[in-house]
This record gives C-alpha cells, structure tokens and sequence, in this order.
C-alpha cells in the first residue's frame, strides 16, 4: 500500500515498456523537448514528472542494489584469485588443455592494441560527423566501465553463466531471452545523465558503448574459452571474430534499414506480423529517464524515486551474511547462493512478462534438477544437444515465414 502510494503505482499498469504522466496518460516526450531535441525544463514544470510502471520501478531499485552487490560479491568470493591474477602468480598447473595450448603462439598485445585504435577512431568519426553531442571524452569514459566490470562479471558468468551482456529481445515473437547476463543499464546512464544532462541522445550513445563493449568482450573471452578446450589456436579465434563482427555490424544496420523502409506500420503496437519493437520502447523509456529527465531529477533528493538509491547501500552488504555463513558451514547449501544471480534474475522485465519466466522456469526445472538427478548419464549426453535443438527450432520458422 505504500509502495503505490508514493510511487502512485496504482494509476498504472503493472508491467508496461512506456512511462507515464500524472494523468495515467503514456509520457508526451516532445511536450518536454526543445526544437533542438534538448530538454525544457520550463515545459516539465507545466506537464508532469516522469512516472514509472511496477515493473520498471522494481526493476530500477534492484538493478541499484545490484550495481554495488556484484563489486563486493567478486571481491568476498574471487577476491583472492584476482589478487593472485594481477601479482601474476600461478596458482596451479597446467591441466592437459593448457599443455597442448602451449603449441600455438598467443595473440600479440599489438593485435588488441591495433583494433582499439581503428574501431576507437571509426566511433570518434561516428560522434562528430552525426551531431550526437557525445564529446569524446565522454566516449572514453564509456569504455572505462567494461574495463572495470569485465573481471567481476566474468568471474560470475564462468560460475553461473549470468555474466554482463543486454537481455536480447527477439522481434518477432516478443520472447526474451533469459540466459542474460548483468548488465551495466543503471551506470552507463547515471554518468552520462549527470555529466551530460537533458540531452538523451548522448545518454543512448554513452549507454550502447559502455554495454556493448562488455557484452563484446564477455562473448569474446567465451570464444576463447571454447577454442581452448577443442584445440583452435588463438589467432584464429581472435580473427574469426574481429571479422565476423565486423560483417555483423554492417548486415544488422542494413537489414535495419531495410525493415524500417519496407514495413509499414512498423513498431505500432498493432502491427500485424507483431513487428512492435518492445525492446525498442524499453530503450526509449530508458532515454527519456536518464538522458532527457536526467538522474537529478528522478532520482535526486525530493524526487518521486529517490528511495531507489538507498538500495545501493542496501547491495553493498547483501553478499556479507550469505559469505559469513558458508564460511562458517562449508557444506550449507548456502554455499549455492549467488546475491547477483538473484538481483539479476529480473532484469529482462520489462519487456519480458510472466510467461517468460514461467517457462524458463519449468524447462529448468525439468532439465536441470529432475532429469539431472535421475538420469545424470542422459542429462551428460543430450542435454546441450537438446537446448541447441530447441533454440533452432525456435528460430527456422521466422526464417521459412
């Protein structure tokens, strides 16, 4: 009851991809938009705060706990391996992966080097010839959080397979993927809000480097994984993927295009093929809260959210008892928790529904507790055969239609 009543979440819908005005009526963004797309703070005054939905609100407050969470879990439970990672030291011997690894040169640093500075140079160009008003300092500081997350995301995506990467929304059937990752959606559009407020195409672009660099480097490090344990050389993992991303880059801005052009009625919520572009809506709304609203206001002191940052406090001892305790009882199913494995559980809402966690939970349920513990040898065999066969299953028909 009070959550509804200072968040006045009963004037609106549960679970929605747009925000709201004080009327219960979808947030007119351009009521609060100057000629040059930058914000009015006089129009906000005369129209309305931004309200959020249930979901985006809950999903907010637990994604700020989670921004703080995820440090201190990687530091209580990996902390000592990071420590023994930056003194360099070898903590065990080669398994007879690593010795056959052993026969193939590792990529040169100047490989690495060589690609940041042309595709760094290509997104300089991208900022300032497209007026974004990303200056490009901004855009070095949107590469600084994947640097700083990748080691704790990727300790927890090797444990857990949640690690740092966007929810993918498929959009053609509106089915989320729930094998996402935790992400960095609240910091890459905090700093940006606050550096370079009223401004929301700057948040996007601050947002879409910061995440998508992570999500990149995740994928990455997993491809090298995978090479590592099948015996293909590092150098050609490294070029596999710098060429394929590069092509990927230029069919999905083409294939964009072209669906934009071509589709009439494309992302109207009636859209007959259901072309309705959610995760497109979730990533306006997102825009308009942190970019063009800006932090200050939604989530400053006196605002309507403002509760929501107590949960960054909240995130930093949430890991603590459960570490404490599996400490004390090394044998406790304690020892199975994971503080940012259940914060990021909800993080494809909106605009995942219901339905989506519903099925992701009995699928799981029977494949990874009932059929594992009965029949292991089956579950050891077909199981990633199987989910490799569902997911193609899935995706063959919305390329035959």
């Amino acid at each position: 009851m009070s959550l509804s009543v200072s968040w006045s979440l009963a004037y609106f819908p549960i679970s929605a991809n747009e925000p709201y005005d004080r009327n219960g009526n979808v947030y007119n963004i351009t009521r609060v938009l100057t000629k040059q797309d930058r914000f009015d703070l006089d129009a906000y005054n005369a129209y309305s705060p931004l309200y959020l939905p249930a979901t985006y609100a809950m999903t907010y407050l637990l994604a700020f706990a989670l921004s703080t969470c995820v440090i201190v879990h990687t530091l209580l439970y990996h902390g000592r391996s990071l420590l023994n990672g930056i003194k360099k030291m070898k903590v065990e011997s080669d398994d007879i992966h690593a010795k056959l690894m052993r026969n193939y040169p590792e990529v040169p640093e100047w490989w690495y080097l060589s690609a940041f500075a042309v595709f760094f140079g290509l997104a300089v160009v991208a900022v300032e010839v497209w007026s974004t008003n990303v200056p490009v300092w901004a855009l070095l500081l949107s590469l600084l959080l994947p640097i700083i997350y990748i080691l704790p995301s990727g300790f927890i995506y090797a444990m857990t397979g949640q690690g740092v990467r966007l929810p993918f929304q498929n959009i053609r059937e509106n089915v989320v993927d729930l094998d996402m990752q935790i992400t960095l959606n609240i910091l890459a559009q905090i700093i940006p809000g606050t550096l370079l407020p009223g401004n929301p195409m700057a948040n996007m672009v601050f947002k879409a480097y910061s995440v998508q660099t992570l999500a990149e480097a995740t994928s990455f490090i997993q491809d090298l994984k995978l090479g590592h344990y099948i015996k293909v050389p590092p150098r050609a993992t490294f070029l596999v993927q710098l060429v394929a991303t590069t092509l990927a880059a230029f069919v999905q801005v083409g294939v964009k295009t072209w669906i934009f052009a071509n589709v009439s009625d494309i992302c109207d919520p009636l859209q007959k093929s259901q072309l309705t572009c959610p995760h497109n809506q979730v990533f306006f709304t997102a825009s308009a809260v942190w970019g063009l609203i800006g932090p200050s206001r939604q989530f400053g002191p006196k605002s309507i959210y403002h509760p929501h940052l107590y949960a960054m406090v909240i995130g930093v001892f949430l890991p603590i008892p459960f570490w404490f305790w599996q400490r004390r009882y090394p044998d406790t199913w304690f020892k199975y928790i994971s503080t940012p494995v259940i914060l990021n559980g909800v993080s494809a809402i909106p605009p995942a529904t219901g339905i989506n966690y519903s099925s992701w939970f009995a699928v799981g349920f029977i494949f990874q507790y009932l059929i594992r513990k009965r029949n292991f040898a089956w579950w050891s065999k077909f199981n990633y055969v199987l989910s490799a066969a569902l997911d193609s299953g899935m995706s063959l028909p919305h390329v035959l239609q």
